[in-house]
């Protein structure tokens, strides 16, 4: 069992700060029918498809929750899916 400094969690606590108001506008924007997209151009970026850009630390907790599920469309077989969609709590 691994027992976490205050400096350890200060810093964690920090990046969730910045992590979370992004997460909550883009599970409002999720809400109201946009999806979260994976493109290629000219590195892996993740976006809305209103054209907001979506942090990689963001697409991750947003993509952990139980009501954001994949819809199956992923470039190689057994890697994450590229769209993620509302369907529920979360």
């Amino acid at each position: 069992m691994t027992i976490h400094t205050p400096t350890e969690l200060r810093k964690q606590t920090r990046r969730l700060d910045r992590v979370n108001p992004e997460v909550h506008r883009v599970l409002a924007a999720m809400r109201g029918g946009a999806a979260l997209h994976l493109t290629f151009r000219p590195s892996p970026q993740w976006a809305l498809t209103t054209g907001t850009t979506v942090s990689d630390a963001a697409a991750k907790l947003i993509m952990a929750r139980p009501g954001i599920v994949g819809v199956g469309d992923s470039l190689f077989g057994d890697q994450f899916a590229q769209t993620w969609r509302w369907v529920g709590p979360a």
